[in-house]
């Protein structure tokens, strides 16, 4: 995927006004958070058992996570500003985490890896990392059901009879 169409069109209009700091950070960001995916859906095509190239492959994957967590964290106020970073898209980044950690305890039955999961789970529901997200789907739910209403609603009494 190329960069911009993984930093969008409106991010790459505001960066245009950015300081050349503050464009490092939005691009480093929106870097990190791109491999950060690529590592995480190449999980589901290693095999469920067996193979030791898994740990190599999940230790890749946890560093960069990290490395993306750490990050949104120490920029967070010009992510916030400049990239528009959301709560439930820190939310997502913690998920993901917390998966890791889960399926890591999955291959290996260690239980301090399914503890790291929980403490994760728990941090996002105790943040409410999804809150503001949930009504702002309950919103467009709400808006878009109303317009289909109407649009049902016209196109029922416009149909001859």
């Amino acid at each position: 995927m190329r960069l911009k169409e993984s930093i969008g069109e409106e991010t790459m209009v505001g960066m245009a006004n950015m300081e050349e700091h503050e464009r490092k950070v939005v691009m480093e960001f929106c870097h990190l958070l791109e491999k950060s995916k690529q590592l995480f859906n190449g999980l589901r095509d290693l095999p469920q058992y067996g193979h030791k190239q898994w740990q190599a492959y999940f230790g890749r994957t946890f560093d960069i996570y990290t490395k993306l967590w750490k990050f949104q964290q120490q920029h967070r106020q010009i992510l916030d500003t400049k990239y528009g970073l959301k709560r439930w898209q820190i939310g997502e980044i913690a998920s993901k985490i917390g998966q890791l950690y889960y399926h890591y305890y999955l291959r290996t039955s260690e239980t301090n890896y399914l503890n790291e999961a929980y403490s994760f789970y728990a941090a996002i529901r105790g943040r409410a990392y999804y809150s503001r997200a949930a009504k702002e789907d309950r919103y467009l739910f709400t808006h878009q059901s109303h317009t289909h209403t109407h649009i049902v609603h016209a196109h029922t009494n416009s149909r001859p009879r």
